[in-house]
C-alpha cells in the first residue's frame, strides 16, 4: 500500500465492506466495490487459512469484476500487493472475474452437491440482483 493510501485511512468502513459484500446488487458501485475488496485484502481476506469463510466473498468481487472492466487491473494489484494472487481467495477472484458471464453460466447449470453450491448462489444474486439463482436454489430443494 502506498504512503497517500496509508495517511489517508481507509477508503471504505467496515459497514461499507459488509454492503457490498451483503447487497452490491442494491447499489452496484464498481469502485466502492474496488475499495471493500482492497480493504478485505488488506485485512487478510486471502489467507490460505480463511480459504473456506472466504469463498463466497472471493466469488461475490470476482463476480463484481468481471462485469467492471474498468476495476480489473485493480482488483488484480490488491491481490499482488500482498502477494495472494495464488491463494485460494484469490485465485477464485481471478478465475470466476476472468470467465465473466461464463462463471454465471456454469455455477446455474452445475449439480448442486453441497451447501457451498447454494451459498454461491446466494453469492451470484449479491453480486448481480439476479433471480435465476433463487429459481435454482427452489428447484434443488424439490
Amino acid at each position: 500500500m502506498n504512503l497517500f493510501r496509508r495517511l489517508r485511512g481507509p477508503v471504505i468502513d467496515e459497514a461499507g465492506v459488509l454492503a457490498v459484500t451483503y447487497a452490491y446488487y442494491l447499489d452496484p458501485q464498481p469502485q466502492r466495490a474496488l475499495a471493500a475488496f482492497e480493504r478485505l485484502v488488506e485485512v487478510g481476506a486471502a489467507e490460505p487459512a480463511r480459504a473456506e469463510v472466504m469463498a463466497t466473498a472471493a466469488w461475490v468481487f470476482g463476480r463484481i469484476a468481471g462485469q467492471n472492466p474498468g476495476i480489473q487491473g485493480a482488483v488484480r494489484r490488491a491481490l499482488e500487493r500482498r502477494r495472494a494472487t495464488t491463494s485460494p481467495f484469490g485465485m477464485m477472484v481471478l478465475e470466476t472475474m476472468e470467465a465473466g458471464d461464463e462463471a454465471a453460466q456454469q455455477l446455474l447449470t452445475r449439480p448442486l452437491t453441497s451447501a457451498t453450491d447454494i451459498a454461491f448462489l446466494e453469492a451470484e444474486v449479491v453480486a448481480t440482483g439476479s433471480i435465476e439463482p433463487f429459481v435454482r436454489m427452489i428447484d434443488a430443494l424439490e
